[in-house]
């Protein structure tokens, strides 16, 4: 998230319904405004907050980034990709051997890669 704030140059993202931005401006009264510390409270908060109903019964999702969301796919494509930098930096022949990954949805097909299985805890947090 900081990163994103930083690149767009922006303080806040503003949203309302079907409309969302980028800006410097949180004073309208039209928009819902987060800076970059809230925005990371409330996903947060809703990572540690999903729940699902299945019958008659209900489930709190205690591992892994709650699928279904919108953002879901966007979280799990920034720690792959932080995960992917620091490995370049480190060792690119195990960069190479994740190269054949590819996400579909929210499954990831890792093709002739045998340390992704050990490396799991590498990418995603706990």
């Amino acid at each position: 998230m900081e990163r994103v704030f930083t690149t767009r140059g922006k303080s806040f993202i503003a949203t309302k319904s079907y409309h969302t931005f980028w800006t410097s401006d949180g004073k309208s009264t039209k928009y819902t405004y987060f800076n970059c510390e809230e925005l990371c409270l409330a996903v947060d908060f809703l990572i540690d907050n999903i729940y699902v109903r299945f019958g008659n019964s209900v489930f709190r999702q205690v591992i892994g980034i709650p699928m279904g969301t919108n953002r879901a796919l966007l979280l799990a494509d920034t720690f792959e990709y932080d995960f992917m930098l620091k490995t370049m930096k480190a060792d690119m022949s195990k960069a190479v051997e994740f190269s054949n990954n590819f996400r579909y949805i929210d499954d990831l097909f890792s093709v002739n890669n045998g340390n992704f299985g050990k490396s799991t805890r590498e990418i995603y947090p706990s």
